[in-house]
């Protein structure tokens, strides 16, 4: 096999211990705008009234990043509804649930990497959609993990490999500048990307 990236929490917490609290909430704000679609997805067949309500959060953080208005939201308030939308655990694995819970977990680590500006937030923000790129893998793959065969494989798989991959450019980019530029840029990356797309979250 070649040269995998992996998730390495210990080394992106140091890293981003370094970088700016406002690239801190970005690369936290990536990984969660690519899951987006995910609690769409959920919504749309579990909780209709909510399906939009998770976007409008998420466009309303890129606004407050790369705007000049000041930002009047009561973000406590806001974490404590995004808490709310967290789905219910079922008898049977839904895997449109488990990823949409992904998702809302990382939008909640995102608002508190805002709130308390902590590297920990926005590197559990990406660990959220690393676990789920992994669980896509698993399923898509069909194996029992344990085993290092199986491990290997499932860090070999390109959804982890590609989610990682983009964790990896996000955080390059910030290390090089916080410019208004960079910061468009990885905003307009995150919204026509996605983490799992619809077909790789059927399976």
């Amino acid at each position: 096999m070649g040269q995998e990236n992996r998730f390495d929490e210990a080394s992106l917490l140091k890293q981003l211990t370094h970088l700016p609290a406002v690239s801190r909430l970005v690369l936290a704000l990536c990984c969660t705008t690519r899951q987006s679609g995910a609690y769409e997805h959920f919504a749309e067949r579990f909780a209709p009234e909510t399906q939009s309500y998770v976007k409008g959060i998420i466009v309303q953080l890129w606004d407050m990043v790369v705007g000049d208005e000041f930002d009047k939201t009561d973000w406590e308030v806001v974490l404590e509804k995004v808490m709310e939308l967290l789905p219910e655990e079922q008898e049977q694995w839904e895997p449109f649930l488990v990823y949409a819970e992904h998702a809302i977990s990382s939008l909640a680590y995102t608002i508190r990497c805002l709130l308390k500006s902590e590297a920990q937030e926005a590197v559990w923000a990406a660990r959220r959609a690393y676990e789920a790129a992994d669980q896509a893998a698993i399923r898509d793959l069909g194996v029992q993990t344990g085993s290092a065969d199986s491990e290997a494989r499932i860090l070999a798989h390109p959804i982890v490999q590609r989610e990682l991959q983009r964790q990896e450019r996000d955080l390059r980019l910030l290390q090089s500048t916080s410019s208004r530029q960079t910061l468009n840029a990885l905003k307009i990356s995150a919204f026509s990307e996605s983490t799992l797309s619809l077909g790789e979250m059927s399976k």
